[in-house]
C-alpha cells in the first residue's frame, strides 16, 4: 500500500523522527507489520532515545506475536518517557503471568492514576 502524503512528508524531512515514526504507525494500521518494524527501526537508528517510536514499534511487535519485544520497547517508551515505575510494574506483571500478566498490571496501574 502506498502512502504518498506520508512518503513525500519523508522524502522533504528525511530526518524527522516524528515523519519517521509516523510513518511506522500508518504502516502499522494498514496492517504491513514488518514494514512498520523496519521503518520504526530505521528511525530509531537516528535517536535511540525518541520514546515515541519504541511505543509504536511495541505494538507492531505485539501484532506479529513478538510479545518478548514488544515488551522490552513498551518498557524502554516508559522509561524514557519518564515512568520507570510503570515499566518497573510491566516486567513484574510479565515476570508473574506472562503477556497477559504485564498488560493487566500496566492497565491495574494506570486505573490506579
Amino acid at each position: 500500500m502506498v502512502f504518498p502524503v506520508t512518503r513525500r512528508a519523508q522524502e522533504l524531512d528525511p530526518l524527522s523522527l516524528i515523519i519517521g515514526s509516523n510513518l511506522g504507525r500508518v504502516l502499522y494500521f494498514a496492517r504491513e507489520y514488518d514494514q512498520a518494524i523496519s521503518q520504526l527501526k530505521r528511525t530509531l537508528e537516528m535517536d535511540p532515545n525518541f520514546w515515541g517510536a519504541h511505543y509504536k514499534l511495541a505494538m507492531a511487535y505485539d501484532a506479529k506475536g513478538r510479545y518478548e519485544e514488544g515488551l522490552a520497547e513498551r518498557e524502554e517508551s516508559l522509561v524514557l518517557e519518564g515512568d520507570p515505575q510503570l515499566a518497573s510494574a510491566l516486567r513484574a506483571g510479565y515476570s508473574y503471568a506472562g503477556y497477559r500478566g504485564a498488560m493487566t498490571q500496566w492497565r491495574a496501574q494506570l486505573a490506579e492514576r
